[in-house]
């Protein structure tokens, strides 16, 4: 009897619990923010509104057992409730407190390098030289500042803490005076793709993926006296289907190809036209803004072929078009930025610009190009480059990497010797490729029986094949897959 008494009554005491739980609510007009600058409002005893992403949704709420539960639908959202706000389960996504966002916006320099945070985190005051994400990851480990040796990277959430929008940089520039106006490296791998980490843009406070290979800036962490913000990754279970990776890989390159489309508007206020034209500078100032339109050109160009990977399924090499496209579009954002430079007067910043960028002689040795013509080839080298080693990539899948170095020679050679094409280089007026008649010239070229009739005889006489047959098939592969590409080319013009 006293069993069943006992057993009982531990029934009713966790059923009134478990009321008691549901009937706690939220402070009315209490407003917790993500760093992502989306919002969750109390509006009532069991109502929540929900803004993020352009939209504002309302959400019924209540509690089971320590976590809060959003319904919107038939969607059910939990949140983690944390001394500095809400956490979405799924997502990670933290949605802070007034006080907890107040204490991430205190700062207090140390005078030995580093800079305190409200939240308990040092940060290293000054940054490293660019470098790829695993040299980061490196770098931070073994940085010995302040005489502390246990720095890391920070995770996108501690790094997006950092975030100041009222200042350009993004940062606060009192305690970090020297932060570029550029892509910073998180810890946070997407779960997704993992050649893929997130990155913060200290241009604008922009929050999005980037391949590792590239080579940005890294500002490291340590926890200090408090403890690790935690932080937001996608949440895609690391046992993806193949379908699901491609589905992954095209909305990464959908966004981010609308991204590259978004281009600054050239001078053309009339007083700072005058005064690039009275201080000399007018040309430069063209020069660079106009090469970086045609690196952003090649980086829509680039997103192109890799849309055509993942439309046949060939995730590596969709990969590796979108990683090549990010790559031009942080060129090009380097050559505006240059050009802004010789707008203030900043001439150094040009020359290493132009000194990174023009880096054809080192392209033109993989395909035999000698490149001897100066700045004059150097965007169009670009554009040959990038439609040779599609027409390679797209047609020539299982060849290995000597043979294809053998065809594209051949095609490089072939498509220079061509009088139209070795004439528009040497008379060219025009440093705006897409506007220039290139394309138009390069699609008759290789569409000609002269290019084609030369190119095949250029590939049998390059042992790429081990017959002449052979030859001929890969050629026409080759001239489909360029003429492919041709088509396809971006005409980016400067915004009005």
């Amino acid at each position: 009897m006293k069993k069943g008494y006992f057993a009982l009554l531990f029934l009713l005491i966790a059923i009134f619990l478990e009321n008691a739980a549901e009937a706690k609510s939220l402070k009315k007009g209490e407003v917790y923010r993500s760093l992502d600058r989306a919002a969750i409002e109390v509006i009532s005893g069991d109502e929540l509104e929900m803004t993020g992403g352009g939209k504002t949704t309302v959400a019924k709420y209540g509690f089971k057992g320590d976590k809060l539960r959003a319904v919107i639908g038939d969607e059910v959202i939990y949140f983690e409730i944390t001394k500095a706000g809400l956490k979405d389960e799924k997502s990670g996504e933290v949605y802070y407190t007034k006080a907890a966002l107040e204490e991430m916006r205190k700062f207090t320099d140390n005078g030995n390098g580093t800079v305190s945070q409200g939240t308990g985190l040092m940060w290293q005051q000054g940054e490293n030289k660019k470098v790829n994400w695993d040299s980061a990851i490196a770098y931070c480990e073994n940085l010995s500042l302040a005489g502390y040796n246990d720095w890391r990277l920070p995770n996108i959430e501690e790094l997006k803490s950092i975030i100041d929008v009222k200042e350009e940089p993004t940062i606060n520039k009192t305690y970090f005076p020297n932060a570029n106006s550029f892509f910073y490296w998180s810890s946070t791998t997407s779960a997704g793709l993992s050649s893929y980490a997130w990155y913060v843009g200290f241009s604008g406070g922009s929050v999005d993926l980037i391949g590792k290979s590239f080579d940005i800036y890294v500002r490291c962490v340590r926890s200090g006296q408090g403890q690790a913000i935690s932080h937001s990754t996608l949440s895609i279970p690391d046992t993806q289907s193949k379908d699901e990776e491609l589905q992954k890989l095209k909305t990464f390159i959908t966004d981010q190809w609308k991204l590259v489309s978004q281009i600054p508007p050239p001078k053309r206020d009339w007083r700072e036209l005058v005064t690039l034209k009275i201080t000399g500078k007018y040309d430069d100032y063209s020069s660079l803004y106009l090469f970086g339109l045609n690196m952003r050109g090649r980086a829509s160009d680039a997103f192109a072929s890799a849309d055509k990977f993942l439309k046949k399924g060939d995730l590596k090499n969709a990969q590796k078009y979108a990683d090549l496209a990010i790559r031009h579009y942080i060129e090009s954002q380097n050559l505006f930025k240059a050009s802004e430079e010789v707008f203030s007067g900043s001439i150094s910043m040009t020359a290493q610009i132009l000194e990174a960028a023009y880096r054809g002689p080192a392209e033109a040795s993989k395909y035999g190009w000698g490149l001897m013509c100066g700045p004059k080839c150097y965007e169009v080298a670009d554009y040959v480059f990038l439609l040779t080693d599609f027409a390679m990539d797209y047609g020539l899948e299982g060849m290995d990497e000597a043979k294809k170095n053998l065809i594209a020679k051949a095609f490089v050679k072939t498509l220079l010797k061509m009088g139209g094409i070795s004439s528009w280089i040497e008379n060219r007026t025009t440093h705006l490729i897409g506007g220039s008649g290139l394309y138009g010239l390069m699609d008759k070229t290789i569409n000609s029986p002269e290019f084609q009739k030369a190119f095949m005889k250029a590939l049998a006489e390059s042992g790429a094949y081990s017959a002449k047959k052979l030859a001929e098939a890969g050629a026409k592969k080759v001239i489909q897959n360029s003429l492919m590409f041709v088509k396809g080319s971006s005409n980016l013009k400067p915004a009005n």
